[in-house]
């Protein structure tokens, strides 16, 4: 489906290449740029050494990152500067001034929120049968460096929070191994007594990765695979089945409208600094870490 906006310009890491190649057939994805190296598998579409060298050929409408890296600040004002929307997964670790004030072009949301096991767990989540939630676990893959598992774990956070339906009381994490191999927990204690244990491992991971939701009427679990099971005390469930991939899903909302947010600037800013500091200091001296509130 095509939508307001037709000439995108994708960038990901090496290990998204499964994810590439899904928006490859999408007609508006032109051309991919390769954070911080290219894959060694050509792709289909026409590759790019730099945004700054893709921005300039394919003159594209949109910009989508599937991933953060170091130079994302750089190469977001970049974009603004030449009038391209930006789809972005993960604000940046520092934010030009000049391109905060061009914000509203741009979305800070990750495809896992738009990954369609999530959104039927929002839907089950709903139902009268399901009652309070009690205790979230979640494992999924942010891919290699701090930058990534922070944005993997800053992405669970939010989600977490919206599937417990309760605010934060505390947050704490605790990272592990080296930079490039980074193992991130981090753990989440709302203001209704319920709890949540999100785990980030350096393997990139497709999809939500495996979400169990425990509540006080049953169990919701998301597997790695497509598909989500609904399992309730008394032994019924149901099977849910999609072969829409999340991040067309996300890139096809913001090419229809891309004045509309997907997600509000304001969610989670608060945390991206401090949650970035906590896990680099965690890694540091090899100790859990808490997270202002």
């Amino acid at each position: 489906m095509t939508g307001a906006l037709d000439r995108a310009l994708v960038v990901a890491a090496p290990d998204q290449a499964t994810e590439v190649r899904s928006l490859a057939a999408h007609p508006a994805v032109r051309g991919v740029v390769w954070q911080p190296r290219p894959v060694a598998a050509p792709l289909e579409l026409p590759r790019h050494d730099t945004v700054e060298e893709g921005l300039a050929d394919l003159r594209p409408e949109a910009l989508c990152v599937l991933t953060p890296y170091r130079a994302l600040g750089r190469d977001l004002e970049r974009a603004a500067e030449a009038g391209v929307a930006c789809l972005c997964a993960g604000p940046p670790a520092s934010i030009p001034r000049s391109w905060r004030a061009l914000a509203a072009r741009h979305q800070w949301t990750g495809p896992l929120g738009a990954a369609p096991e999530l959104g039927r767990l929002r839907e089950l989540r709903g139902r009268d049968a399901f009652g309070e939630a009690v205790y979230l676990r979640w494992v999924t893959g942010g891919g290699r460096g701090v930058l990534r598992a922070w944005w993997s774990v800053r992405q669970q956070i939010c989600a977490a929070i919206e599937l417990l339906a309760s605010p934060p009381r505390s947050l704490h994490v605790m990272a592990g191994g080296h930079a490039r191999a980074l193992h991130a927990t981090a753990t989440v204690a709302t203001e209704s007594g319920a709890t949540a244990q999100l785990v980030t491992c350096p393997r990139f991971v497709p999809g939500p990765g495996q979400v169990l939701l425990l509540s006080t009427g049953g169990l919701l679990e998301a597997a790695g695979e497509p598909g989500l099971r609904f399992a309730e005390p008394q032994g019924r469930g149901e099977l849910w089945d999609s072969d829409a991939a999340g991040c067309a899903v996300w890139l096809d909302r913001f090419l229809e409208d891309p004045t509309q947010p997907l997600e509000p600037l304001s969610q989670g800013a608060a945390l991206d600094r401090p949650l970035l500091e906590a896990l680099r200091r965690s890694r540091s001296l090899g100790a859990p870490q808490v997270v202002p509130l």
